[in-house]
């Protein structure tokens, strides 16, 4: 049981450790959307074309809407990626968690057991005992 004990132990700190993997990661993910709100808002920023009169910054203008277009899309695999990991972690952590209840239950029944095998061991010498003082009265009465 000690055993069995120590060992559910070392599996609730893996949980631990794999649920603060997942903090993590969901930070990373907020901060990857943040990165991508602020790209979208730069695009924003940027003047219209209709303001512009020169070419040469129309040109410059589409330069920088594509780069941070092309910028944009590339946040967004990082957001499905981040995501991606996120949800992997999320399920790990779900099959770890049951598999510490297996292992709590099981480590239940075998403390169960064993208390159940104390109280008939425990049991036995009470009647034992008993049946001993009842011997003696019965040959102290004859």
């Amino acid at each position: 049981m000690k055993m069995l004990s120590r060992y559910l132990d070392t599996q609730k700190n893996k949980l631990d450790s794999m649920q603060k993997r997942q903090e993590q990661l969901l930070k990373r993910q907020d901060k990857e959307k943040d990165r991508f709100n602020q790209l979208l808002s730069h695009i924003d920023s940027l003047p219209a074309s209709k303001q512009m009169t020169s070419t040469l910054a129309l040109q410059n203008l589409s330069a920088v809407r594509q780069q941070v277009s092309h910028l944009c899309y590339e946040q967004n695999q990082k957001i499905a990626q981040v995501e991606q990991e996120r949800k992997q972690q999320q399920q790990a952590c779900l099959s770890q968690a049951r598999y510490n209840i297996g292992i709590r239950t099981l480590l239940d029944k075998q403390v169960a057991r064993e208390n159940y095998r104390q109280q008939c061991i425990e049991q036995k010498k009470q009647d034992e005992f008993v049946s001993q003082l009842y011997a003696r009265r019965g040959a102290l009465k004859s």
